[in-house]
């Protein structure tokens, strides 16, 4: 079973701190936001002395960045908009599963019902991603930047989060 890390790091180099993660944990993806960490200098000290190591590909999010232990064939881009990134992970072993990461914007640059509404939207890119996969393996992770009891949480049209 794949290890994964998200973690918003709020623009601070925590570079140390994620590689003590990755490695006393044996995480398999490793997703960031709001990192300003060049990937390479990243992937540098990740991979240093490492048996498996990660790559980044190519990343068309300004909110996330991804690192991965999989081999690139098994690594697709689904859609991304930016603050919301989706992956499917073909993993050598298993089954194929849809990776939702999201960086949703926070109620300092909007209001609750902001918030709902985009909720409803990601449940709809989610959705459209599970047809074209043609498969409902999806995790959903990422800063939601919601309370746990927010409509966008809760609600039926949002993410209907118990």
């Amino acid at each position: 079973m794949a290890t994964f890390l998200f973690w918003n790091i709020s623009k601070n180099n925590r570079s140390n701190d994620i590689v003590t993660l990755c490695h006393e944990n044996e995480v398999d993806i490793l997703i960031l936001a709001e990192s300003t960490i060049k990937e390479t200098v990243l992937l540098k000290v990740l991979n240093t002395g490492q048996r498996a190591k990660f790559i980044a590909p190519s990343n068309p999010s300004s909110y996330l960045s991804f690192f991965f232990k999989y081999p690139i064939n098994s690594i697709q881009n689904v859609t991304d908009d930016g603050r919301i990134s989706i992956y499917q992970i073909s993993p050598p072993i298993g089954l194929k599963v849809l990776l939702v990461a999201l960086h949703l914007p926070s109620k300092l640059y909007g209001t609750e019902d902001d918030q709902t509404y985009r909720a409803t939207r990601v449940i709809q890119t989610i959705r459209e991603a599970e047809e074209k996969m043609e498969h409902t393996n999806t995790l959903v992770i990422g800063d939601f930047n919601m309370n746990p009891f927010d409509k966008g949480l809760v609600g039926a049209d949002g993410f209907h989060a118990v």
